[in-house]
């Protein structure tokens, strides 16, 4: 069962039949929101899911924003962890993906991608934060390895980070986004941002296991394969 109806449920539909498992991929995917009405409604989604739950294996996406310094003091990095300690609470059988910027066939606005993106085409300012970097996966990439730990049902109980081994500086992203579209951003450098420090230990063998590069094109190939369709 996959509980949502946007990009990591889509990523994951591949268990909308199957009774073992519950996918719970219906969260606040704005991690700038402020409405205290939508933290509310995952909640309750969420705790009536558990309510629910008898052997099966709950999966649930978090968020790798926890370990943005600028992020950990918001309001959608503490619902998170809130969402987090209801499941180990709750759930006999879990486990808790945390995830960074997904890259995907979406038409959220507030992606990393999606928000530079639009921002660039329609000509529209913003800011960049000289110092930040985001850390981006392709969706595929990201259920890949979650499937892994999934299929094998083993030691679960646990959370595990499930990101890029690189983080990308905002800038850079910018100019790579500029060069495929032949625009150029109307933008306003900042002297602030940071890296998140993700630690990805546990996946580390299975990124080449299964074939996952994340060295040297790995930005602007998701770049093409997501964005470039889009009508310019």
């Amino acid at each position: 069962m996959v509980i949502g109806n946007g990009l990591v449920a889509n990523g994951f539909e591949m268990y909308k039949n199957n009774d073992q498992v519950v996918v719970f991929a219906s969260g606040v995917s704005n991690s700038n929101n402020t409405d205290q009405a939508a933290f509310d409604r995952e909640r309750d989604l969420l705790n009536d899911s558990l309510s629910r739950l008898q052997t099966q294996l709950l999966v649930y996406i978090s968020t790798c924003s926890i370990y943005d310094p600028s992020m950990q003091s918001s309001l959608y990095v503490q619902h998170k962890l809130a969402m987090e300690k209801l499941v180990t609470d709750k759930a006999g059988n879990y486990y808790i993906f945390r995830v960074p910027n997904l890259a995907g066939n979406t038409s959220n606005p507030h992606t990393t991608l999606n928000f530079l993106f639009n921002h660039i085409v329609q000509a529209i300012p913003f800011h960049i934060w000289k110092n930040a970097s985001r850390n981006i996966i392709d969706i595929e990439d990201a259920v890949r390895i979650c499937n892994h730990f999934i299929s094998s049902d083993k030691n679960t109980g646990r959370i595990i980070n499930i990101a890029n081994q690189y983080n990308y500086p905002v800038v850079e992203i910018v100019e790579k986004i500029e060069r495929v579209t032949g625009r150029k951003g109307i933008y306003t450098v900042i002297d602030k941002g940071n890296t998140p420090v993700i630690d990805i230990t546990e996946i580390s063998p299975l990124i080449h296991k299964l074939g996952i590069n994340f060295a040297g094109n790995y930005l602007d190939n998701i770049i093409q394969k997501y964005l470039v369709p889009h009508d310019l």
